[in-house]
Formats: structure tokens, C-alpha cells, sequence
């Protein structure tokens, strides 16, 4: 063989690697965001509220499944946690920070909680 054709053989070694690498680290992220992304594979926890004085919901609605049939689980429960702890620091009621509950809309009981924390409401499917 010539010199030139080693050191093409040489420059193929070091590079079908570096390009395999590259796939499977493209195709791996994607596989990551399509399972975990949106917590496609992963069932929401409903929340048991310690006692407060205020007590707020998440409704939890039929979806359109423009957002993968999860819109209405977007940062659930982080958002509750955050607004509890809002509420408690800005105002004289006393709310825990797990204080909330997650509920269908089709329930009853969403008219015993006074606020509602709705998220993707653009997903929202509505029945008759």
C-alpha cells in the first residue's frame, strides 16, 4: 500500500467513530424527550391536603392532545407549592405549601375550593 492510502485508512478510523458517537447521542436525547419530556410514561400523584386555612385545586381535564394529552399536568405540583408559598408570604392566611388538590373537572367538588390553578387551558376538550 502507498502512504496515502494509510493515512486515508487512518483518517476513516478516527472518524467513523466520532460520527457513531454523534448518532447515538442525537438519538438518545430524542428517545429522553419523547418518553420523559412530558412526563408521557410517568402517572401524575393526586395530592392529600394537610389542614390549612386555604385549600387551592388543579383542575385535571380531557385533553385535545395538542400537548401530548399532559397540558393540564405543566409543572404540577411545583406551581401549587410555588403559589401556597406566594399566598402565605403576601397575605395574613396561613396556607400550607402542599395545600392543594388535584381534581377532575367533571367533579363536584370543584365548587368547594375557591381558586383553581388551570394550566394549558388551550388543551382543554369540553363535553357537554
Amino acid at each position: 500500500m502507498t502512504l496515502a492510502a494509510d493515512r486515508l485508512r487512518g483518517a476513516i478510523v478516527r472518524f467513523v467513530p466520532a460520527v457513531a458517537l454523534i448518532v447515538i447521542l442525537t438519538l438518545s436525547s430524542q428517545v429522553h424527550a419523547q418518553f420523559f419530556g412530558r412526563r408521557a410514561a410517568i402517572p401524575v400523584p393526586d395530592n392529600n391536603p394537610p389542614p390549612s386555612e386555604l385549600i387551592t385545586s388543579r383542575w385535571r381535564f380531557g385533553t385535545n392532545g395538542r400537548i401530548g394529552h399532559m397540558g393540564w399536568s405543566h409543572n404540577y405540583p411545583d406551581a401549587e407549592m410555588n403559589l401556597n408559598e406566594f399566598i402565605g408570604r403576601t397575605s395574613r392566611i396561613e396556607v400550607d405549601p402542599y395545600a392543594f388538590r388535584l381534581l377532575d373537572l367533571s367533579s363536584p367538588e370543584i365548587f368547594e375550593y375557591p381558586f383553581a390553578y388551570i394550566s394549558e387551558p388551550g388543551e382543554m376538550e369540553m363535553t357537554e
